[in-house]
């Protein structure tokens, strides 16, 4: 898609250095040249010529400028206002020239589609011009001689398109390096976004997990508190310990939206496979009753991967504890060494509160991130209970 705004810079227009640059070059050079090369006697041709001329030259003028925002606009500007000068025959061919091959390479560099034309338009023109403005002065206006000029003819076409040719080459040459700097931008902001999703669903289960356990360790310590001070204490401690924890992660996790250097972020290592039994043992003091499977031998596996597995299992318990209750749960690790499967069944609770989806969804793109799958569905083991499978290959 072409560039709608190809050379005007970000802000307010009176604040673009370029275009005061821009302006303050063409004014110049426009206007020496009307001068020494419009006005007799430079030219013998009648005054209405040079006004023509003068015409053309301000015409062209703000065409260039349009350009800056509105590039075929401005080229059909730019486009008269050359025409109005090759009609007026008076030679102010040094200037036009310039402008010729800056606009094949700008219709090179920044128009996407369609360029061909545009520049078949530009050198059809180009000849007209340089023809007519011959003729004109050199024959006055006797085209019966217009075989007598054949060589001058081949020379002057020769050379434009040469000049249009270098010009385009130019300006593809613009519109490549254009398109590289486009890329590197778009794969910026992908990384960006990515980075940014990856924050959001792990700040997502950190959140809801470590509120999850704290919200049914306080209902427990509750009831607990009136007949047994032990278990209240025992459910306060968890409490504290799980907000420490889940503070501990997320400044962590939001330590990387910093401008500090890497040296002042805070680093700490990341949960993974090492970490589920703790889990476990956090669903248990909740009141799931879980029973953790391992089966095969669990392998090593880099960083990212391990936390992924580890959240997963995370995420699968949490939502149980959500919309299940206190319920039995059977958790199975299944190791080989091309990938680890991942089965949560939980029996079906009492209260069935219906959820978001997110916390699924989030499973799922996390192990598709790593060439995985995640599946969920109806429980073969508990009636009217549910399941939840995750399969990631190892890496290795």
């Amino acid at each position: 898609m072409p560039n709608t705004y190809p050379l005007a810079a970000d802000g307010p227009w009176y604040r673009d250095v370029t275009l005061w640059i821009q302006t303050v070059m063409q004014a110049v050079t426009f206007t020496l040249t009307g001068l020494i090369f419009g006005l007799p006697p430079a030219t013998s041709l009648p005054f209405s010529a040079s006004l023509l001329c003068f015409a053309g030259l301000a015409v062209t003028f703000v065409g260039l400028l349009v350009q800056r925002w509105r590039a075929r606009l401005g080229l059909v500007i730019s486009g008269v206002g050359l025409a109005m000068q090759g009609i007026s025959a008076v030679q102010v061919y040094f200037l036009a020239y310039f402008v010729v091959c800056f606009e094949a390479w700008y219709i090179a560099a920044y128009l996407r589609r369609k360029n061909c034309w545009w520049l078949a338009i530009l050198w059809v023109g180009s000849m007209a011009s340089v023809t007519w403005g011959y003729m004109r002065v050199n024959l006055g206006g006797d085209y019966s001689s217009v075989p007598q000029v054949g060589f001058l003819a081949v020379v002057l076409t020769l050379l434009i398109t040469a000049s249009i040719g270098l010009s385009t080459m130019l300006g593809r040459s613009t519109a490549k390096r254009n398109e590289k700097m486009e890329t590197l931008a778009a794969r910026a902001e992908l990384a960006t976004v990515s980075e940014r999703n990856r924050i959001a669903r792990e700040m997502h289960d950190i959140v809801a997990h470590s509120l999850t356990v704290v919200i049914a360790q306080a209902d427990g310590g509750r009831y607990a508190g009136r007949k047994d001070p032990d278990k209240a204490m025992e459910a306060l401690e968890t409490i504290s310990a799980r907000g420490r924890d889940a503070l501990a992660q997320m400044r962590s996790l939001l330590s990387v939206l910093h401008d500090d250097s890497q040296d002042e972020r805070e680093v700490s290592v990341a949960p993974g496979v090492a970490g589920i039994p703790d889990l476990v043992s956090d669903a248990k003091r909740s009141g799931l009753t879980v029973d953790y499977q391992v089966e095969g031998e669990p392998q090593s596996l880099e960083e990212v991967r391990d936390l992924t597995v580890y959240r997963i299992v995370q995420e699968s318990l949490t939502n149980v504890m959500k919309h299940a209750g206190s319920v039995r749960v059977v958790l199975r690790m299944q190791w080989s060494k091309e990938k680890v499967r991942i089965a949560v069944d939980n029996q079906r609770g009492e209260d069935q509160i219906e959820g978001s989806g997110r916390g699924l969804t989030g499973i799922a793109e996390r192990a598709r991130v790593h060439g995985g799958t995640a599946t969920w569905g109806p429980s073969r083991l508990f009636a009217g209970g549910w399941n939840v499978t995750a399969e990631l290959p190892t890496g290795r």
